[in-house]
């Protein structure tokens, strides 16, 4: 299997030194909160388009989780620690299943959310989305399959916020207005 052999090479070259193996577990675990960064900068921001970001990317996030959660219970899918007898967990056991990836859907959210607010933050964030998500398989937790269908699950998340933001804004006009758009 393809995804496995993948799994095991790259866990086996973060294994290699206890910093490489220290790295995996901050990606896995800790950088989706470096997420923070942009969030607060577009907070303090002026631009109603950028503080909407942060706004949507929570929303987003929130709804990826979701998402993610009930994918999960449907497919079933074991993560590759549990039926891999070569890897390794290196962070403390996930609460569900494996795919898709909770942690790469909730990260790529709110990267699309940041990168419709702001380009530049929304690279950084993208650049967030794939540590955590390289680290995600590095640790033991997922197989390339899982980051991949919590890539779409994050971008159909943001799609959606986005979608019902944009109704809401069209209603609020509405109102406004006092006439049909």
């Amino acid at each position: 299997m393809i995804e496995a052999d993948i799994v095991r090479n790259i866990q086996q070259a973060m294994l290699s030194t206890y910093e490489t193996q220290q790295l995996a577990v901050f990606l896995a675990r800790w950088a989706i909160y470096l997420n923070a960064i942009p969030a607060a900068i577009l907070m303090v921001s002026h631009r109603k388009k950028e503080s909407h970001g942060v706004i949507e990317a929570a929303w987003a996030a929130g709804l990826a989780l979701l998402l993610t959660t009930a994918i999960a219970v449907f497919v079933g899918r074991l993560r590759p620690y549990m039926t891999l007898p070569d890897v390794w967990l290196l962070i403390p056991p996930p609460l569900n299943l494996s795919f898709p990836s909770g942690h790469t859907a909730t990260a790529v959210a709110m990267a699309c959310a940041f990168f419709a607010a702001r380009r530049d933050l929304g690279y950084v964030s993208f650049l967030i989305a794939a540590l955590v998500a390289f680290g995600r398989i590095a640790a033991g937790a997922h197989y390339p399959t899982d980051i991949l269908g919590g890539i779409l699950v994050g971008c159909l998340s943001f799609c959606l916020v986005k979608i019902i933001h944009l109704q809401l804004d069209r209603q609020d006009l509405k109102r406004s207005s006092g006439r049909k758009l």
